[in-house]
């Protein structure tokens, strides 16, 4: 009985190292496959990564092309507007004058020849009368011996002065005056 006990228990344990043994083969087997399949997941989930990053270099291509086109796009109507302008501003500045603004200034321009003239003849008639006034001075006073005196002012003192008074300068009282008892 023991012997028989020994036997079983020895197969028993062969047995039940059999079975580690099987369990330990499948329990690699097992990991194997597990890494197996997460090597795939992991191919697999590259692979998805790798076509969405493709997709979005694609499309920021196509993205960037349409913005280069519209950039381009702008650029050329740019140029258009600016020749335009220019063109505008060039026959703005080679037009043509309108015949009632020539008709103005040529008016203008005979109105301010009359008044240069008009001017200079009084300017000559002033000059004329101030020098009539000295001679009749001159005059009376020879005549009649140097006694009273009259226009003891010199009507040309004022264009000599530097003052900016219209009057000429009225000289110091100590000329006896007409009808004057001092």
């Amino acid at each position: 009985d023991m012997q028989e006990q020994a036997s079983e228990l020895g197969a028993s344990r062969r047995e039940t190292a059999a079975r580690e043994e099987e369990k330990a083969a499948m329990a690699r087997k097992h990991q194997a496959d597990m890494q197996e399949q997460a090597s795939a997941l992991k191919a697999e989930k590259k692979r998805e990564i790798d076509a969405m990053i493709q997709e979005n270099l694609d499309e920021t291509k196509m993205l960037q092309g349409e913005f280069e086109a519209a950039q381009a796009a702008l650029r050329d109507q740019i140029q258009e507007m600016q020749a335009a302008y220019d063109s505008l501003a060039a026959r703005f500045e080679a037009r043509e004058s309108r015949p009632e603004d020539l008709e103005r200034i040529r008016l203008l321009e005979a109105d301010a020849a009359e008044f240069g003239s008009r001017y200079r003849k009084l300017e000559d008639e002033m000059k004329f009368y101030k020098l009539e006034l000295i001679n009749r001075e001159d005059n009376f006073n020879q005549k009649f011996g140097g006694g009273p005196q009259v226009g003891v002012l010199d009507p040309l003192a004022f264009a000599k002065s530097k003052d900016k008074t219209k009057l000429p300068a009225i000289p110091n009282s100590s000329v006896k005056r007409a009808g004057s008892s001092k």
